[in-house]
């Protein structure tokens, strides 16, 4: 299909880096500056790597899955992926004991500004701060290149898959078939898209549940028998997080339905667009897209409210775990050390992320994986075709086809019932009423459909010229050859008798000419004799010809008959699907078809029943008259959009996009905001996201009050002044605090939750509308548009950058502009502590926003590249079920699976290089925050006089939080 040669690229850099520096991401230095002095667009994506080869993967996947007897897609992929995934999982053992080892060294440093000191002299104290800052330095490191592991082994399946599913799509038995285009779209962009996430979270999932176990039990050895607390409490919150992931799938899968659903409205519409505005149907198809967006995008609400009552159930537990543990020690009579709290702080700091996001997230890509397993494994055990053999043929001069008691059934309904045929050399026409199964028994000689009874026999090879003509986007030329050895004088000769050299004759670049989907730019007449000079130019014995001559004038279609049909195939077996009583007088034998059953004879004089013959004659005039006005109508327009096509550029990908460079535009995230209810309601979630941020500093603030008076307290009684004012005093200060931070905290869960409510409703209106804005654009386009772009690009902005808009979108900005206020707060109240470290935090603030400003270039170019290069894939897999006879018929699958593996391999570095990028990204900002944490702990030690334990613990937690050590 593909006209251009294969591009070498630049190998990665990775491949030459030195293993240790590639723990520090120095391999992407070169991509960081390449993006930063221009626009990157597709010429700048590195090679594959050669572990990611579509090819390889998918080879290795089709291998072990046609051996498995019992076939289960999840044990195939433990097959081909489960060592490398345990090696990468097992791993993960080693942060979870560092982080065992960083909440002690934490507690330890924090003992040291209590009053007194003993316990820690100061050069201990700053051996325990630096430390604290190198577990931190590690763990950043391997939690970054950990990730990267997890994320790429999901790229390494994906691709894997894709190519896979791809194979199976060229394998698949027609008759059988009850997967629709719009379905195996979705597998493709949806489904299978998101195995780095699945990949990703499962294997989070129960390394956190052992992460969860061993700090529940470093919590006991700290407070004792309390930790009975924290595990009833951690029991809730996951038990709670199942019932909720249950409803999460089964409102996820049925998304997917309406996703489904909604693709194949969307293909369906592309496909009859000319017919759409012909007939003036927009505004129904219009109404019947925007109603399969509203119930998809309902189900898309619900699992964001879902999520967001999980999120907040979790936060909200984990306050009343540290409030229930301080009360419970108040209750027993037990001491309160402040040492001990900021442990079991930082305890729950650790299991916070894993309870609130992690766990919830991990059980439901969980679920989500074995539904989406269950629906690619519904295609890949759908029943292959029946695969001709292999013959050769080239010293035999005479074939046949022999048919004996033959029986056929389509999806249970008969079609054909003992059929006995024995078609010689020569032209056979096969004729019949509509309906009579013509085309069918057409595709049986294929062997597409399934024979129940009886047998078939055919001697030579075969070739097929399809009654729709299948074309893709590719140059005429590339269309006629598909894959075949380019034979000038056949390739000439050919075009000849299809009378295809007077059309070449008229265009500028002749039989280079880009052809668009489905030939919308060629007549209906030209796309016919296209899809029959493809046929007849590959050398076979056999040519099956299904009313290839139908959509042509009377002229052109009698000197196709006389110069292709008659002489240019006088010594093969041709069958030829006709109704044209002119062509089938001037045939060697006819076969009819009529009630189940086929009659084979000799032409002669009443060789078939008259009553046909005055059908066909009155429905071929019918035809002639419909053919000639298209024809002179199409004439005039068709030089004007061949023309178009014709400029398009040779050197590039036919798929390729004209993609937007440079900084996005302001004015795109207005149209966003504008999509989701106007600058009003926007300002609306601004306020409520600041509210829930204050509220959550104020519940912090009161915290520490409550420390702080426990250290008063505690001081008190250790130096036997509890008889005095100030002792009261703190006692009542106590008293109020217990009653105040539960209030407080169920404030915070509601001005969270309410938060999360209401900006995922503006979320989800903007995806109604901007799919609305797309539809209503595409179907009210010029037929030019169509001419011009392709499926395959237009499906893209359908599938890949919806599910953009619909989930990535919403949750990445929900996720940010909840960093923003949480980077305000957390700002505020480290200054509130000492002026020194707002000075310093506001300074690394602005430098993490000038270093995100410089480098988020690169990573939007490489996004962008990502998603364009999916146009190709999504084209491919839209126009290949539509030509599976004529492609089997020609043996063009493994050339088909070699083009799309390499497409599959441009989109897999594309999605490899991104990923890279944002695990750098990640890494220099926290490696940042590694050193304001640096500065805090060499301040703290200066200041240890003037500064309390509870601020230095709270200061330290804080950033912990910040920048999410694992």
């Amino acid at each position: 299909m593909d006209y251009l040669k294969a591009k070498r690229r630049t190998i990665n850099p990775e491949e030459k880096t030195k293993f240790v520096l590639t723990f520090f991401f120095v391999h992407m230095r070169k991509l960081f500056w390449d993006g930063f002095k221009k626009e990157l667009n597709e010429d700048d994506i590195y090679e594959v790597r050669p572990s990611y080869q579509s090819q390889k993967l998918g080879n290795k996947l089709e291998k072990h899955w046609d051996k498995q007897k019992a076939p289960s897609l999840l044990l195939l992929l433990w097959r081909c992926f489960g060592k490398l995934y345990l090696i990468i999982a097992i791993s993960q053992l080693i942060p979870i004991t560092i982080t065992i080892l960083r909440l002690r060294v934490l507690k330890n440093f924090v003992s040291y500004f209590t009053t007194g000191h003993n316990n820690f002299t100061k050069v201990e104290a700053s051996f325990l701060g630096a430390s604290f800052v190198i577990i931190k330095f590690v763990q950043i490191v391997y939690a970054n290149n950990f990730r990267l592991s997890l994320e790429t082994l999901g790229i390494k399946i994906r691709s894997a898959l894709t190519s896979l599913i791809y194979r199976k799509v060229l394998k698949i038995n027609l008759s059988q078939l009850d997967i629709s285009v719009g379905k195996i779209i979705t597998l493709i962009t949806r489904d299978v898209n998101d195995f780095d996430i699945y990949v990703t979270y499962s294997t989070l999932l129960w390394s956190d549940l052992l992460q969860l176990l061993i700090t529940c039990y470093a919590i006991y050895r700290e407070i004792g028998p309390l930790v009975l607390i924290i595990v009833a409490i951690v029991c809730i919150i996951i038990l709670i997080q199942v019932f909720l992931a249950k409803l999460l799938s089964s409102f996820k899968l049925k998304t997917l339905k309406k996703t489904d659903q909604r693709y194949q409205v969307t293909k369906e519409m592309l496909d009859a667009i000319t017919l759409i505005k012909l007939l003036n149907w927009g505004d129904c198809y219009k109404k019947k897209i925007s109603k399969t967006r509203k119930e998809e995008v309902s189900f898309i609400y619900k699992v964001y409210l879902l999520l967001v009552a999980k999120f907040t159930l979790s936060d909200f537990i984990l306050n009343v775990a540290t409030y229930t543990f301080i009360v419970g020690s108040l209750w027993f009579g037990k001491q309160i050390k402040i040492q001990t709290i900021f442990f079991l702080i930082d305890s729950l700091n650790v299991l916070s992320t894993p309870l609130k996001i992690r766990i919830p997230r991990g059980m439901h890509e969980v679920i989500k994986l074995f539904v989406v397993i269950r629906r690619i494994e519904q295609l890949l055990k759908t029943p292959n075709a029946q695969l001709p053999s292999k013959r050769d043929c080239k010293n035999e001069t005479f074939q046949n086809i022999t048919l004996s008691n033959l029986d056929v059934y389509v999806k249970n309904q008969k079609i054909f019932e003992n059929v006995n045929l024995d078609i010689c050399n020569g032209l056979n026409v096969l004729t019949g009423p509509i309906g009579s199964g013509k085309s069918v028994l057409m595709q049986i000689l294929l062997q597409e459909y399934q024979i129940d009874r009886g047998s078939m026999t055919i001697t030579s090879k075969i070739s097929y010229a399809s009654e729709q003509p299948w074309l893709f986007p590719s140059t005429i030329k590339q269309n006629i050859l598909v894959g075949a050895k380019y034979d000038k004088e056949r390739y000439l000769a050919v075009l000849q008798v299809c009378a295809l050299l007077p059309d070449l004759h008229h265009l500028q670049r002749g039989d280079t000419l880009i052809i668009a989907d489905r030939g919308t730019n060629l007549s209906k007449g030209q796309q016919s004799r296209i899809n029959l000079a493809r046929a007849i130019y590959r050398d076979s014995e056999i040519y099956l010809l299904d009313g290839c001559l139908s959509n042509l004038d009377v002229l052109v279609a009698d000197y196709i008959f006389e110069k292709c049909i008659k002489q240019f195939l006088k010594d093969k077996l041709v069958i030829l699907v006709t109704q044209n009583p002119k062509h089938i007088s001037r045939a060697d034998s006819v076969i009819t078809l009529s009630n189940q059953t086929a009659q084979l004879a000799p032409v002669s004089a009443g060789s078939f029943p008259p009553e046909l013959c005055n059908t066909m004659r009155d429905q071929k005039k019918s035809e002639n008259k419909i053919t000639e006005e298209e024809e002179e109508e199409e004439e005039d327009e068709l030089h004007e959009t061949m023309n178009l096509l014709a400029e398009t550029q040779l050197d590039k990908n036919i798929y390729q996009e004209m993609v937007e460079g440079g900084r996005l535009k302001f004015q795109k995230y207005v149209t966003y905001v504008q999509k989701g209810g106007g600058l009003i309601s926007f300002f609306v979630v601004c306020i409520v996201f600041v509210l829930a941020q204050f509220s959550k500093i104020g519940m912090q603030k009161l915290e520490n009050n409550w420390l702080k008076t426990e250290e008063q307290i505690h001081n008190y009684e250790t130096y036997n002044n509890s008889q005095g004012e100030n002792y009261e005093q703190a006692i009542q200060e106590r008293s109020k605090m217990i009653y105040m931070l539960p209030l407080v905290s169920v404030i915070v869960a509601i001005t969270k939750f309410l938060q999360g409510t209401i900006f995922f409703r503006l979320a989800t209106k903007a995806s109604i509308n901007f799919h609305r804005s797309l539809a209503t654009t595409i179907i009210d386009a010029s037929m030019e548009f169509f001419h011009i772009h392709y499926v395959g690009n237009i499906l893209n902005r359908f599938s890949e950058d919806l599910l953009y808009i619909d989930e990535i979108v919403p949750y990445s900005m929900y996720l940010f502009l909840n960093g923003i206020v949480e980077v305000i707060g957390i700002t505020v109240f480290v200054g509130t502590v000492n002026k020194t470290f707002l000075v310093v935090a506001l300074a690394f603030c602005i430098l993490t926003l000038l270093t995100a400003i410089v480098i988020s270039r690169t990573g939007r170019a490489l996004k962008r590249v990502e998603i364009s290069s999916r146009s190709s894939l999504i084209g491919r897999v839209s126009a290949t079920p539509e030509g599976l006879p004529t492609i089997r018929s020609a043996n063009l699958q493994n050339i088909l699976v070699k083009e799309f593996d390499r497409h599959l391999d441009l989109y897999t570095s594309a999605s490899y290089l991104y990923m890279c990028w944002l695990r750098t990204v990640v890494f220099i900002e926290q490696f940042y925050f590694i050193v304001f944490t640096t500065i805090i702990v060499i301040v703290v030690l200066i200041i240890d006089e003037d500064i309390s334990a509870a601020h230095v613990g709270l200061v330290l937690t804080q950033l912990t939080i910040f920048h999410g050590g694992f």
